[in-house]
């Protein structure tokens, strides 16, 4: 937590999940999210052991 300057709460979230599934955000509406289009690339990542948000969020942005 004084690492990443995030809230124990969120940090104890992304420790304790399992996969990027866990980690995003639910539509309650039926809207589309922003990162529909992302899933995929973030599931492999994920599973290829990528676990910062950070170079995640980096990776998406190089990616447009």
């Amino acid at each position: 937590m004084r690492q990443t300057g995030l809230a124990k709460q969120t940090v104890r979230r992304f420790y304790r999940a399992a996969t990027v599934d866990e980690l995003l955000a639910t539509v309650r509406d039926g809207r589309p999210s922003a990162l529909d289009d992302c899933k995929p690339y973030l599931n492999q990542r994920w599973n290829e052991g990528c676990t910062n948000v950070r170079q995640l969020h980096a990776e998406l942005k190089q990616r447009g």
